[in-house]
């Protein structure tokens, strides 16, 4: 692929979003990779926190994307939130309610 595009990847500080990320970076891509809690343990791309449990938390990672000026050419919405419970009765209003946030809201 052209060395000049660009990818972010949210939710890029383990797992199958540290994956892609290598993936993308042995194609010649700029990888942007969003983490919330720990960096990515990779050289070669750009790092960006953010929090997407909540809506003003979004919009500080988006202000902080733009200061990069880097254009996004591709995004991998890796980035998600998840519990396991023994039953989904035992999910309370409030865990539900940030999970609807992280993987749903967010993204849009």
């Amino acid at each position: 692929m052209e060395g000049s595009k660009s990818v972010l990847i949210t939710g890029a500080s383990g797992g199958i979003g540290l994956a892609t990320a290598r993936l993308y970076l042995a194609q010649g891509y700029r990888v942007i990779c969003h983490y919330r809690s720990q960096e990515p343990p990779l050289e070669g791309v750009t790092a960006v926190v953010g929090d997407f449990s909540s809506a003003s938390r979004v919009q500080k990672f988006i202000v902080s994307l733009d200061k990069l000026q880097i254009p996004v050419d591709v995004l991998v919405n890796n980035a998600a939130a998840f519990v396991i419970a023994p039953s989904w009765r035992e999910v309370s209003g409030k865990v539900f309610q940030e999970h609807m946030q992280v993987n749903v809201l967010a993204p849009l």
